[in-house]
């Protein structure tokens, strides 16, 4: 039978054991987490916000978050640390953009800002990559973002629901494995 885990309960895989933990509540379509050093946790949701939450499920918002295209699956999506975090700041996310000239068509961005703890806040965006092309609808965004060992920084991306003709199609990021040195 498929349910939830109950909080604080043992579960056994083929791979481990682990003990879920309820840190925090309330979250709309969380879709991904990065850890601080401080044993806190930046969490997105879809929606385009960013929480910033201590081991006692206390939330704040991030500010300065960009403008996020939030419609089906898209939205505000992964999140990570720059391997250098503690000394330089950065964190790189992923979010639904829409095109400058139209707002009937998205695609995946990815941007890194300067997040300033004691203002709750993200400074000095870049945005340092923009998938195209930007299409219409709302599914497929893929998304998820990788720092190798090297520093290279790897982000994979759907094919926006365009499977059967582009998604692959290397003239197009549709699909695509993209990695930026």
């Amino acid at each position: 039978a498929c349910g939830q885990p109950q909080d604080g309960k043992a579960i056994s895989s083929d791979q481990a054991d682990f003990r879920v933990e309820t840190i925090s509540q309330g979250l709309e379509h969380p879709w991904s987490l990065a850890f601080l050093p401080s044993g806190e946790f930046l969490v997105t949701e879809r929606r385009g916000t960013l929480w910033r939450i201590d081991a006692d499920g206390n939330k704040r918002e991030i500010n300065g978050v960009p403008d996020v295209y939030h419609a089906g699956q898209g939205g505000l999506l992964d999140v990570v640390l720059d391997p250098e975090f503690q000394n330089k700041g950065w964190v790189y996310f992923s979010y639904a953009a829409t095109d400058d000239n139209d707002d009937d068509i998205a695609n995946t961005e990815v941007a890194r800002a300067r997040l300033n703890l004691d203002q709750n806040r993200l400074t000095d965006t870049e945005i340092i990559f923009k998938a195209q092309p930007k299409v219409e609808g709302g599914n497929h965004w893929g998304s998820r973002l990788l720092f190798a060992r090297d520093g290279t920084l790897y982000i994979t991306l759907g094919e926006r629901f365009n499977y059967e003709d582009q998604a692959q199609d290397p003239s197009n990021h549709l699909g695509a494995l993209i990695r930026i040195h």
